[in-house]
């Protein structure tokens, strides 16, 4: 690790140790963390002043949220209200209505009291002193670098299981498309966004391709320093992925449970979640019912990993829906967008 990441993880853990100790949370580890290790005895969300101000006020927490501000200061979210040039002049006359009216007294206080949030204009609200308002990083490298530190050594480490489709019916384009996807996700695709989408480190990658039954399950875990090498196995087993047999798709998803189930056994800190892209519906072994039956047969822990299915080609949309519904997931549709797009979705859940 070089010494900007280690500067950058240890100050992040020093204010993140500091704020939670502020608010009464024990904080376990040096002072600060010789490794950025941050252990906290407490249930805590970081959030919008908004958001956490109305769960406080819905009745629905069984106590309130103690609401931490940084010392040093807080940057606001701004999210102008914009007429496009384009627009008429009926419109035009209704987007300065509409800013008069959420500017004025009466929006104003409305705002404040039903959305929590500040008001502009002096309105009254359930707000201490406005913290010191910072601004945001001007600088994209330093931006960037603040998001990888998140997602490569301060967020929970997750674990991403891949429930692949390789039956006789993805071959040509199809295979090609999900080879595609799944290297993109290695780093390959060096768009903006992109960088930020990709497997990161710590993460633990395992891929499950199936046709007649489930393949062998391959395993690769991200480390944090230097992981090429890790991504590399993992590009190179996507564009090794090869077609043939029928679809059976429950087997494959079943497969993915139990491998959960082992991996939590040896490491259970890590937030999981299973990927199924089919391009049909089951045709072999295990059917919905029976995979219902069994799914409803799991242990707690292993029925809280959810399923994302990817609708893809003549996949049963029903079906996909409900294995959506019963384990917690939702469906993506890889039939109006690109497999690629749909991969690149998913990992805002993961």
């Amino acid at each position: 690790m070089n010494n900007r990441k280690r500067g950058l993880r240890r100050a992040f853990a020093a204010a993140a140790a500091a704020v939670l100790a502020a608010a009464g949370c024990t904080v376990l580890g040096d002072d600060p963390p010789e490794r950025g290790e941050l252990r906290v005895l407490a249930g805590s969300v970081i959030n919008y002043e908004s958001v956490l101000l109305s769960l406080n006020a819905s009745g629905r927490l069984p106590e309130p949220l103690t609401i931490v501000y940084p010392r040093d200061g807080v940057v606001t979210a701004d999210y102008p209200l914009t007429q496009l040039a384009s627009a008429s002049q009926r419109a035009r006359d209704a987007h300065r209505r509409l800013a008069d009216y959420l500017t004025g007294p009466d929006g104003q206080r409305r705002i404040s009291l039903l959305a929590h949030r500040r008001a502009v204009r002096g309105a009254p609200g359930p707000f201490p002193a406005a913290p010191p308002e910072l601004p945001f990083p001007d600088r994209l490298e330093t931006v960037n670098a603040l998001v990888a530190a998140y997602y490569d050594e301060y967020r929970r480490p997750s674990r991403t299981i891949y429930v692949l489709d390789v039956s006789r019916s993805m071959q040509g384009e199809r295979i090609s498309r999900l080879r595609a996807s799944l290297v993109g996700l290695t780093g390959a695709d060096n768009s903006l966004t992109s960088g930020f989408q990709r497997f990161h480190a710590r993460e633990e990658v395992t891929l499950i391709p199936f046709s007649d039954r489930p393949e062998t399950p391959r395993t690769v875990t991200v480390p944090e320093d230097s992981p090429e090498p890790a991504l590399a196995q993992i590009r190179s087993y996507a564009e090794g992925l090869r077609v043939g047999g029928q679809t059976a798709v429950y087997d494959g998803l079943l497969r993915a449970y139990e491998l959960a189930r082992e991996q939590a056994a040896r490491d259970p800190d890590r937030f999981t979640t299973i990927v199924l892209m089919t391009d049909g519906e089951n045709a072999r072994g295990t059917d919905l019912n029976g995979f219902r039956s069994r799914y409803g047969r799991l242990p707690g822990a292993a029925r809280a990993v959810p399923v994302f299915p990817i609708l893809f080609g003549e996949a049963a949309a029903h079906e996909m829906a409900e294995v959506a519904a019963l384990t917690g997931g939702r469906t993506f549709d890889a039939r109006t967008q690109s497999l690629e797009t749909v991969f690149k979705q998913i990992r805002d859940y993961q």
